[in-house]
């Protein structure tokens, strides 16, 4: 009797335990069912993404893909990565990212940061090349010497400071200006090097030894630009006193003053012939004008709101602004009438250019994204560059126009 009610007590247990067993298993084989379901429709979300929001499509495939690898998860991941236009992503610097700019002849890019520091990166796969480290305040400018063997950057510092470009280190200190740079270039064979600051004054130096030339002087309020002309004969300085400002280079003496504005000119542009110069400002305006000069030549109107940029197409036949109001326009420069309005964005629209070509606008825009534009036929966008989740700075197409570089906060 005994023996008998052990052994029932022991095929009572094998039972509950393969009862409890087959609970488990049917439990696991439910959970992977609804995470087969979850995946494919993540999966199916990211295809619906693919042509909107490319970046999005992405992270849906990701997760998707973690949540459960069918197929349907790797076919969105493969299409998502397929369809998106983004080749690598610079990440490193802790602040706000004030600018970012292609070298001229390498595949590289380098950013300004108000993090105190620059750097260098490969365009194609994203690695870090150098770090540029030593100013101790906001990074506003960095931009690469004509044959790419070095760097200039601008810091609220009251420093430039030029450094090697493959390996960052510090070559020279400008020192002198009694504010903040805004901005710094090289000249078209650079040999010099300009430099724009708040304490209303521009400066010229040498890079043979690097030595300043010329304190340029005349403007009443802190300066944001100074440009060399493409033949580096002239410099074109602007800022908040409402003036442009055009000097010889060689000898550092206004040529001639561009008054017109009502407001602070935010960015200036010459045409790739040099004969040509626009002007953008927070008087809703951009204008144009002649450089042998100073005439004025167009007031390009229509924004109703400031004017962040104005550049000029390749042939100099047609200007691209872009604007507060959340717009870009292109103007003919001929009869200044505006030709094409890009419509789209849905901030401020911070920067515009045209490609090298002249056959598409890049813009720009504090709502996130980068758009690019048919530039003359219809103002079509073509596509929306996604992935930032903060405000766009700054936007520029490469030298072969290639890539884009896009830099935000």
């Amino acid at each position: 009797m005994a023996n008998k009610s052990a052994e029932n007590e022991r095929l009572a247990a094998e039972s509950a335990q393969a009862a409890s067993t087959r609970a488990v298993a049917k439990e696991r084989e439910a959970n992977a069912e609804r995470d087969i379901a979850k995946s494919r429709a993540l999966a199916a979300s990211a295809i619906g993404q693919l042509t909107n929001d490319p970046e999005l499509s992405i992270l849906l495939s990701v997760k998707a893909a973690e949540i459960s690898p069918t197929f349907e998860a790797q076919d969105a991941l493969r299409q998502s990565l397929s369809t998106s236009k983004t080749i690598s992503r610079l990440a490193g610097h802790s602040n706000v990212l004030n600018n970012a700019r292609f070298a001229h002849k390498h595949s590289w890019i380098v950013s300004a940061s108000s993090d105190t520091s620059a750097r260098v990166w490969s365009a194609l796969d994203g690695k870090l090349i150098a770090e540029l480290k030593g100013h101790t305040g906001h990074v506003i400018d960095a931009q690469f010497s004509h044959n790419d063997d070095y760097v200039v950057t601008a810091s609220l510092d009251r420093t430039a400071r030029v450094w090697k470009s493959n390996d960052g280190k510090l070559v020279a200190v400008l020192q002198g200006h009694e504010d903040g740079v805004f901005n710094a270039e090289f000249s078209s064979d650079d040999q010099l090097i300009v430099t724009a600051s708040l304490d209303r004054t521009a400066r010229v130096w040498a890079t043979a030894g690097w030595n300043p030339l010329h304190i340029l002087l005349g403007h009443q309020g802190p300066l944001r630009n100074a440009h060399f002309s493409p033949d580096s004969k002239f410099i074109l300085t602007s800022g908040m006193d409402s003036t442009a400002r055009l000097w010889s280079t060689s000898s550092g003496k206004v040529e001639a003053i561009l008054k017109g504005h009502d407001g602070s000119i935010l960015n200036t542009d010459f045409s790739s012939d040099g004969k040509l110069i626009a002007t953008a400002s927070e008087d809703r305006t951009s204008r144009i004008w002649e450089t042998e000069t100073g005439n004025q030549i167009a007031v390009l109107v229509g924004h109703s709101d400031p004017v962040n940029n104005a550049n000029f197409s390749s042939d100099g036949r047609y200007v691209v602004t872009s604007s507060w109001d959340r717009t870009a326009r292109i103007f003919e420069v001929i009869s200044a009438k505006e030709i094409v309005r890009l419509t789209g964005h849905t901030s401020v629209v911070t920067n515009a250019e045209f490609s090298p070509d002249g056959r598409q606008v890049l813009t720009g825009s504090w709502d996130g994204t980068a758009r690019v534009w048919e530039s003359m036929s219809s103002g079509r966008e073509r596509y929306a560059l996604t992935g930032h989740i903060d405000r766009i700075n700054n936007v520029h197409f490469s030298n072969d126009g290639n890539l884009i570089i896009t830099a935000s906060f």
